[in-house]
């Protein structure tokens, strides 16, 4: 996770102020970040079918407070970043995954 958050924040700062930035991660539910909020807050929605007709007006009208300039939601969005983590059953990172190491 590192890595995702260390390439979100450089790809951040390529953006100009008044581009419209929003977050939603994908796993065992779809999370949607607000981001006028001063803490990591997410509205979650399960991620095995598509949203309902309830899920989709509530996801509407959360994007005012979802989807705002970078200028004026930038340390709210690495809040959220900072507090993503992957999910308990996550496959294993490259680096803890077993190698083959003999020659041929």
């Amino acid at each position: 996770m590192r890595d995702v958050r260390a390439a979100s924040a450089a790809a951040l700062a390529q953006l100009p102020p008044s581009a419209r930035v929003g977050l939603i991660s994908f796993g065992w539910s779809v999370s949607v970040y607000l981001l006028d909020s001063t803490a990591a807050e997410a509205y979650a929605f399960p991620g095995v079918d598509a949203p309902s007709e309830d899920e989709s007006q509530q996801l509407a009208g959360l994007e005012p407070r979802a989807l705002l300039p970078r200028g004026t939601c930038e340390s709210a969005l690495h809040r959220a970043l900072e507090a993503l983590e992957p999910p308990d059953d996550a496959p294993p990172s490259a680096a803890d995954a077993p190698r083959a190491l003999g020659a041929a």
